[in-house]
């Protein structure tokens, strides 16, 4: 069920009777994106295992912060305040692109909390106000927001292959791209927070790491992954051919495998 706490929404999946860590999903910055149109297709296939997936501040259900502080802090604060509500004191994390950096500041400073991460994309890593390929984006799309803008912004940055991107979530991704928030943000980016960094945090990340890039990502290449992983204590990468930059999207059946495979070593000692 839909819930809000900290003003965010959020979406239970699975068994939440089952012991383990709960895997908490965040999603991608770009314009419409959210937990449910970016990881629906890859929590239908998590099993059993209790799922969240979390609208980031300003995006699909969760409002706006009154006054928002540092763009990566603050939402790893509101995602901190969230799980505790809730009573969450071990969570697996997956990231997409923002939720990447969101989700290593909130390792590094709850290091108690999380147990392993998961990033897809994580572009934004230390740029903190975003990428210049994900601004131009962004300005471009907002000039004019409507279904094919989306669909053309989806298929430029975020699909390998255009022709399979589905008519529903193009839809999705526009209603959520002119919410009020939404449109908020466009008129004034930092109304989702000031550009910070995770880089100084990185040495505090004590919980395993997996990168999933996509080959074709055009928001840097698969070597990106390789640099950011050497940043951190203990990183892995792996990389999926002829996808880009939403592989959680494009091939969710691979995604699925790769988080469930990585989460479950956490449960042969390591919880």
């Amino acid at each position: 069920m839909p819930g809000s706490d900290a003003f965010l929404c959020h979406h239970r999946r699975g068994d939440w009777t089952r012991p383990g860590p709960v895997t908490v999903i965040t999603h991608g910055g770009g314009p419409g994106c959210h937990a449910l149109a970016d990881f629906g297709a890859v929590a239908e296939r998590l099993g059993d295992r209790p799922v969240l997936l979390v609208d980031l501040p300003g995006y699909g259900g969760s409002a706006l912060p009154v006054a928002a502080g540092p763009r990566y802090a603050s939402m790893a604060a509101a995602l901190w305040r969230l799980l505790a509500a809730l009573g969450i004191t071990a969570a697996h994390l997956v990231g997409q692109s923002l939720g990447g950096p969101v989700s290593l500041h909130l390792a590094a400073t709850e290091p108690g909390l999380v147990r392993r991460i998961v990033l897809i994309g994580a572009q934004e890593f230390g740029e903190g106000g975003g990428t210049p390929v994900g601004a131009r984006a962004r300005e471009k799309y907002y000039a004019d927001p409507n279904p094919e803008a989306m669909r053309e912004l989806m298929a430029t940055l975020e699909w390998h292959d255009p022709t399979r991107i589905p008519g529903e979530l193009v839809e999705k991704r526009y209603r959520a791209s002119i919410t009020a928030a939404s449109l908020a943000v466009a008129g004034d980016p930092a109304r989702r927070g000031t550009p910070d960094s995770v880089v100084e945090y990185l040495p505090r990340v004590a919980a395993p790491v997996l990168f999933v890039w996509g080959s074709d990502d055009p928001f840097g290449s698969p070597e990106r992954a390789v640099s950011l992983r050497g940043l951190l204590p203990r990183a892995d990468a792996v990389v999926l051919g002829g996808t880009a930059h939403h592989p959680q999207s494009e091939r969710p059946g691979e995604v699925a495998a790769f988080i469930t495979t990585f989460l479950d070593i956490a449960h042969g000692g390591e919880q």
